[in-house]
């Protein structure tokens, strides 16, 4: 074990045993799995697109810290069960439509879920249902943000919620200059959401320009 009175320095903590996204790798299948079949209730996993993906087994209790994170995560961006939910990122293994859902539910928000794609249909519902709140991942935001000014959309969306995991972006993350087209095009307040499938969601922020709340 580790006495916690021996760690004093910069150096002591460097000495500690952490884990590794190999670690987690190396447990592929279900060796992360903490708990007998029967408490398991969903799976969900990485993309394993730098390799092996990284299952991680659902009890019922992380579903709920699920939902109370993510629900959180809205309510740090001002929304609330007033708003329109239009969710964007694909649903199934990968945690971030379900997620964004079950937020939005425990919110008690009106949860419009779109998934990916269909970008006629995208933009109908958006404006058929008076969308308030757009989650997205910051490409699908861009994407659509552009099929709105090239048609002459009058719609907006007054805030966007950025799922910004590394799963999502293959590594990569929102930048400097999405913020500007955000804001120029979307005419929105921009709140940042941040995630993984190994640890749900890690901590949200209403102005990405400050540091994320845990």
């Amino acid at each position: 074990g580790i006495d916690l009175s021996d760690v004093q320095t910069q150096e002591d903590f460097e000495k500690l045993p952490f884990s590794e996204k190999d670690d987690l790798r190396n447990a592929y299948p279900l060796g992360l799995q903490a708990v007998p079949d029967e408490e398991i209730v969903r799976i969900h996993s990485s993309s394993g697109t730098t390799g092996t993906p990284v299952i991680i087994p659902y009890t019922q209790q992380d579903v709920t810290d699920w939902a109370i994170q993510f629900a959180r995560c809205y309510e740090t961006a001002g929304i609330t069960n007033r708003d329109r939910i239009h969710i964007t990122p694909g649903y199934g293994l990968w945690t971030a439509g379900i997620g964004f859902q079950l937020g939005a539910e425990r919110l008690g928000a009106m949860t419009i879920p779109m998934g990916p794609g269909n970008t006629e249909k995208q933009l109908r519902m958006m404006q058929d249902l008076k969308s308030t709140v757009l989650c997205a991942t910051c490409p699908q935001a861009l994407l659509l943000a552009a099929e709105i000014a090239e048609r002459g959309l009058p719609h907006r969306i007054p805030r966007a919620a950025d799922l910004s995991a590394s799963e999502a972006f293959g590594g990569g993350n929102h930048h400097v200059c999405n913020r500007r087209d955000f804001a120029a095009v979307w005419l929105l307040q921009l709140s940042v959401f941040v995630a993984d499938t190994d640890c749900q969601c890690i901590g949200g922020r209403a102005d990405p320009q400050r540091a994320v709340h845990q």
